[in-house]
């Protein structure tokens, strides 16, 4: 059988470079007298004069084939084209800027013979003509494929190889687009031997793979034949949705439950109390209150059975408010503890600025605990108490007013027998309720809270 070597040469704007490109390959070509060879060269959407000089040279030379492509579709759409038109016993690919030397296709060849091998690919000794950047970049592209692959990829080799009929049978049935070719071979398998020669300088011209080339090729090996990228992705997700649901949880808690409430020491969800003031209603609002039955007559005794006699409602607290005030009570000692060592901080920073008669602060009575409900202060007035909520709020401090005095309220007022209380009046206008909770950290209480209460009365 006639042995046949075809010469894969993808090309892109080497208008400058394509005339020694051929004259060396030729030259290489006219010494393998054993093999019918042929040069395929590919013109990938070249905007310089390459077309015309590769008609030319096919023109004047019947083993030269050229494929013009439409467009720029990429390096290795133009190897990928070459080795589908190729039908040889072996073909070798090799770029047209002269970095690799086409002399060394001859003892390519006879490495293969020797060894047996279905693929010779050529390693870089050394890289003349390149940047520390470059040869930097391209070891750690290397490195990190084959740590991050599945395959097993040869170091600091690119395209330029010389593969055999097997090879090139197999890899013509891949139809993916952007391939990484160079993977593609070496996952294939089959026999594959090293081949080691010194890179040369680009012969003339610029590099056709910049920054940005080199970035979206790294991209496409990667993920061509890493399943870990599309792992690390998914975990990443997976973690990310996790983390959302858990803050969303946290968020809703908090407005339902009100762990981060400013007062309340032991949370369990909105209390209440149901007010009959006629006699003929309180068995009704029983029946609602035990969600709709006569569960209470029953155990009093009063009927044998109990069951849904009219509607209802709950007025219990859910299995989650319940799990949480379970919490709460467990750690009772910490948290009082925790709320106990912020009020008297304070206590402590506030008390020079009501020792000058700014504020007033809490009185404890020598007969009374403190259970550390809240910390307030008291202002001189109204006015002064809004200005300083306002002042807090707007250096990001949560603080409130207490609640309006039952006598001034919408639902006693009119019932009030018209006596001052001029103690109630007064802490309802000026009392102020500063952040009190067991998660409030102390750079925040000493940085946030009390340098502003200091800034402002300054």
């Amino acid at each position: 059988m006639e042995k046949t070597l075809s010469i894969i040469v993808p090309c892109y704007n080497e208008e400058e470079v394509l005339p020694e490109s051929f004259r060396r390959l030729d030259g290489v070509l006219s010494e393998i007298k054993e093999y019918r060879t042929e040069i395929i060269f590919i013109n990938d959407g070249s905007r310089d004069r390459t077309p015309e000089i590769l008609n030319s040279i096919a023109a004047a030379h019947d083993f030269v084939k050229v494929l013009h492509f439409s467009r720029n579709f990429g390096h290795q759409a133009a190897v990928t084209a070459g080795i589908h038109a190729c039908e040889s016993m072996r073909a070798v690919i090799i770029d047209a800027d002269l970095q690799d030397p086409p002399e060394v296709i001859p003892d390519m060849l006879r490495t293969m013979g020797n060894e047996q091998a279905n693929v010779v690919y050529c390693v870089r000794e050394k890289r003349a003509g390149e940047t520390l950047f470059k040869k930097l970049t391209a070891k750690l592209f290397y490195r990190s494929m084959n740590y991050l692959s599945e395959v097993n990829f040869p170091l600091d080799t690119g395209d330029f190889r010389l593969i055999d009929k097997n090879i090139i049978d197999e890899f013509k049935k891949f139809r993916e687009k952007n391939k990484y070719i160079r993977g593609i071979i070496s996952w294939l398998g089959f026999k594959q031997v090293p081949f080691y020669y010194k890179r040369d300088a680009r012969f003339a011209g610029e590099t056709k793979y910049p920054l940005r080339k080199m970035l979206r090729f790294a991209g496409n090996s990667l993920f061509y034949f890493s399943k870990k990228p599309l792992q690390l992705a998914t975990t990443l997700g997976f973690v990310s949705i996790l983390i959302g649901l858990i803050y969303a949880i946290v968020i809703i808690l908090g407005k339902i439950i009100g762990f981060t409430h400013e007062t309340k020491n032991i949370i369990s969800g909105e209390g209440g109390m149901l007010v009959v003031n006629e006699e003929r209603f309180v068995r009704r609002a029983e029946i609602i209150w035990e969600k709709g039955t006569n569960r209470a007559e029953f155990f009093r005794g009063e009927v044998n059975k109990y069951g849904w006699v009219d509607t209802g409602s709950s007025f219990l607290p859910s299995e989650v408010i319940a799990a949480f005030l379970w919490a709460q009570l467990e750690n009772i000692d910490d948290i009082q503890q925790r709320r106990k060592l912020i009020w008297d901080r304070y206590y402590e920073l506030l008390k020079p600025l009501a020792n000058k008669g700014y504020v007033r602060l809490p009185y404890i009575p020598e007969y009374a605990t403190n259970n550390a409900h809240m910390f307030y202060l008291v202002c001189s007035s109204l006015e002064e108490r809004s200005k300083l909520i306002k002042y807090l709020k707007d250096k990001d401090v949560l603080a409130v007013f207490h609640y309006l005095s039952l006598h001034v309220s919408e639902y006693y007022k009119e019932k009030h027998d018209g006596r001052e209380l001029p103690n109630c009046d007064m802490f309802t206008d000026c009392l102020v309720r500063l952040p009190l909770f067991f998660e409030l950290d102390e750079k925040v209480l000493n940085n946030d809270v009390v340098k502003s209460i200091y800034s402002f009365f300054k």
